[in-house]
């Protein structure tokens, strides 16, 4: 079903597969279409899928778009039409989504944010304005007016943003809702905003489809699924001809962008259930990284059409490759909400998994002019990547890794509660294009200097990783001292009371790893922020989970001594000995390029990637991965 033909209303759809909609931050400074846009879109459309809906464009002009498109004036019309023309020329449908995002972002050029009452957003606090009659009925224009460009620059439709804490669901919403005029109080009130949007839309175009995007449970306080069955059938009386079923609000950001502890296709009773009331389409969309799920969810009759966003970040070429049956080429989106966290900086999208997303033109993958030996060391996400990046690019590779298994530091990763499925998934697509590119991988062998140089190669990469870094704290090197890579990698079996000695993010999971498994855990750290590395959503989410299993968290604390019986720390100009049985070392790595350094003398053509160059992220790692291959 999921290669099936579908129609909405006049809009024919080759497939069932849609492009949801996410911000990527590649509009211009002023909320124009910019070249880079273009060339993201045209890729998905290029990849197969029957249906793109564009990014949440602003629809008022007293917006600052920071990095927004915009469609609030005529003037931005014309970029548009470009974007919608390449789109149609890869046989690709395109929707545009209108949004506002109300309360749910900064101050506005010096104002007030706006919602329906002057209740705190409960991530962003401020207080917002409450919007008069008056202001709402030409906020509604706005909406409208956003409508008639789109079909102006060819659109085939627009997608009305009423989920995730927006504008359009703070009044939906009885949380953010408390007027008592005619846009609050009960249901039908709450919902004459979004009605009216619709029907103002549906009367100036007619059939001019409008699809509408809504959080069906909010889990928290706010819109819950009993009310949504109640809204939907609203909306589809005011012409509504496609609904998309989305949930949470960045309260509830486990439930707006999923993280990989989150089970793949955890929004789908959602869908099903409002599919059970709906008389228009309904479109599922919530971490379907698999085809086979995409297909399960349309056979059971829980959505007419399968929503991928991340998944289509990672890999755009997703429909092309499910259609042809090859799923193990999927390069798997791993949830780690790097996408978002990225955009939530005010940055240009950035995945992890995908270097074209964070290199543009500069990592795209082209045949050498003349097939060289190639050796790359190590077995992590660097080195995994550039050896099948040279073999695609027709080189001859070999490929060392040390240890009986390709992964580095992902291995370790796996072990953290929640991330197995997604960080084996990663290296399953690594161990699998491995052997299909033809690198010649070899295993459980170390490399030196004479058996690279007995290879001959034309050049060599090397992706040794990183070993642990020892702070410089008496007692380090005591017998009840071991790494968090050590724990983890299941080498050293920890006490019952454990400390911390590290808040990163590799020491937050630790943590976690470690309470979830019945010990009493502490975690210290010298800065004021537990994993101030993380991103924003993955931090929040984090941090929840380490309070839900009671570990202690201390900051800003000095280190004095460790001895066996535990840890002797400062904070606060107070002096403290917390009881340990195991004390665990994650203060960061430094990089293990021994054999780098040593090679530099023998081979002419030698690049260093991955944390043996510097420690950073699995994201780096590949894209230095991609790049070193697309240099020889």
């Amino acid at each position: 079903m999921l290669f099936q033909p579908y129609e909405v209303g006049s809009l024919k759809l080759k497939n069932r597969i849609v492009m949801a909609p996410m911000v990527m931050g590649m509009a211009d400074k002023t909320g124009f279409v910019s070249q880079q846009a273009i060339e993201y879109y045209a890729r998905r459309a290029e990849g197969g899928c029957s249906l793109i809906i564009v990014e949440g464009t602003s629809v008022d002009p007293s917006l600052d778009a920071k990095g927004s498109l915009r469609l609030d004036d005529d003037k931005f019309i014309s970029g548009m039409s470009t974007l919608v023309k390449v789109i149609h020329s890869k046989d690709c449908a395109a929707v545009l989504q209108l949004g506002h995002p109300g309360k749910q972002a900064p101050t506005i050029n010096g104002k007030k944010t706006i919602a329906p009452s002057p209740i705190p957003d409960p991530i962003f606090k401020d207080i917002p304005h409450k919007l008069t009659i008056e202001e709402i009925r030409k906020l509604i224009d706005f909406f409208i007016k956003a409508a008639i460009r789109a079909k102006a620059a060819g659109f085939d439709g627009v997608e009305i943003h009423g989920a995730h804490g927006y504008l359009i669901s703070t009044f939906l919403s009885p949380f953010d809702n408390i007027r008592t005029d005619e846009y609050g109080g009960d249901t039908l009130r709450r919902s004459k905003f979004a009605i009216d949007i619709v029907s103002g839309i549906k009367k100036e175009l007619n059939n001019y489809p409008v699809f509408f995007r809504i959080s069906a449970e909010q889990f928290t306080d706010g819109l819950h699924l009993n009310e949504t069955k109640i809204i939907v059938p609203l909306l589809e009386k005011a012409g509504i001809d496609v609904i998309d079923i989305s949930a949470g609000r960045y309260s509830t950001i486990q439930w707006l962008i999923q993280p990989m502890t989150q089970p793949q296709g955890c929004l789908i009773p959602l869908a099903a259930e409002i599919k059970r009331i709906a008389r228009v389409p309904v479109i599922a969309v919530g971490r379907i990284t698999s085809p086979l799920l995409a297909e399960k969810i349309l056979q059971n009759g829980h959505a007419d059409l399968i929503a991928l966003g991340r998944p289509l970040i990672a890999d755009p070429d997703y429909p092309k490759k499910a259609m042809s049956g090859i799923h193990s080429q999927i390069r798997p989106c791993i949830a780690c909400n790097t996408c978002f966290d990225s955009i939530f900086q005010g940055l240009t999208v950035r995945c992890t998994v995908n270097p074209e997303i964070n290199q543009g033109h500069k990592a795209i993958i082209n045949k050498a002019d003349k097939a060289e030996k190639v050796i790359v060391v190590g077995g992590g996400p660097a080195g995994m990547e550039a050896a099948v990046s040279l073999a695609m690019r027709g080189h001859k590779v070999t490929l060392f890794e040390k240890s009986s298994h390709l992964g580095g530091q992902l291995l370790l990763a796996m072990v953290v509660p929640g991330k197995k499925e997604a960080f084996k998934n990663l290296i399953d697509y690594y161990t699998n294009e491995i052997k299909r590119t033809g690198v010649v991988l070899k295993l459980g062998t170390e490399a030196d200097v004479s058996s690279i140089i007995r290879e001959k190669p034309y050049a060599v990469i090397i992706a040794t990783g990183a070993v642990p870094f020892y702070p410089d704290i008496p007692g380090i090197n005591d017998a009840n001292v071991v790494t968090a890579h050590e724990v983890l990698g299941g080498r050293l079996v920890a006490g019952n009371q454990v400390v911390i000695i590290g808040g990163s993010l590799t020491g937050c999971e630790t943590a976690l790893f470690l309470a979830k498994n019945g010990k009493s855990v502490v975690l210290l750290r010298r800065g004021s922020m537990m994993a101030a590395e993380a991103g924003w959503s993955m931090r929040r989410l984090l941090m929840e989970e380490l309070r839900s299993v009671d570990i202690k968290l201390l900051t800003n604390v000095e280190y004095r001594i460790i001895r066996k019986e535990g840890v002797k720390i400062a904070r606060n100009g107070e002096e403290l000995f917390i009881p340990a049985d195991t004390i665990v070392i994650a203060t960061g790595l430094k990089p293990l390029d021994r054999l780098a350094n040593e090679l530099k003398k023998e081979v002419n053509r030698i690049l260093i990637i991955g944390d043996c160059k510097e420690p950073r992220t699995a994201a780096d790692a590949i894209e230095e991965g991609r790049l070193a291959a697309i240099q020889i």
